[in-house]
């Protein structure tokens, strides 16, 4: 299978080489039934993968050679506020025809696909859909990640429905790259 050389394609490709390296970043989540406040600090590195596309391929039942590379971010994330660890690991991702699909998701252990929408060079919108997990108490089926890149800096935010398509979640990500 060859690489789609499609315009989200090619943007999504190209926004991939500028997250490649190592990042440090603050969340705020907002739980909208309960007012819960978290702040999170985290440190990710990500970083191409050339081997392990068999893997993700396997785990969404997809074809040999179609993803020319994967992405590997490896994370560790603290409470801002207690410096207690609340999450550390390493997710594979790959592009292909307008899904991302990853070998775990970041609500689950279990292998995710998302749909991908770029509406310009420097913006990507993530669809995911979960089935019963539960985000800061409240049961998400939809989440949805909105970046923005501003070259070495980027802004993400994160909303969340539940299954009565009612806003459970909201957060925001501010990440500054720290080398490549």
């Amino acid at each position: 299978m060859t690489l789609v050389t499609d315009e989200q394609s090619t943007r999504f490709h190209a926004l991939m080489e500028q997250t490649i390296g190592k990042w440090k970043g603050t969340r705020t989540y907002e739980s909208v039934k309960t007012g819960k406040v978290t702040k999170v600090s985290n440190v990710f590195e990500a970083g191409l993968n050339k081997t392990d596309q068999k893997i993700v391929e396997d785990l969404h039942h997809l074809p040999r050679g179609t993803f020319p590379y994967l992405l590997q971010i490896d994370w560790t994330s603290h409470n801002a506020e207690t410096g207690k660890l609340l999450s550390e690991g390493m997710m594979l991702l790959g592009y292909h025809d307008g899904w991302l699909y990853r070998d775990r998701g970041y609500a689950i252990d279990q292998p995710v696909a998302s749909q991908v929408e770029m509406p310009s060079p420097d913006h990507m919108l993530i669809r995911t859909f979960y089935e019963g997990v539960t985000t800061l108490g409240d049961e998400t089926v939809a989440y949805e990640e909105n970046f923005r890149w501003a070259g070495d800096r980027r802004l993400r935010t994160v909303l969340a429905w539940d299954k009565q398509r009612e806003l459970t979640l909201m957060g925001q990500y501010m990440e500054c790259k720290l080398a490549a």
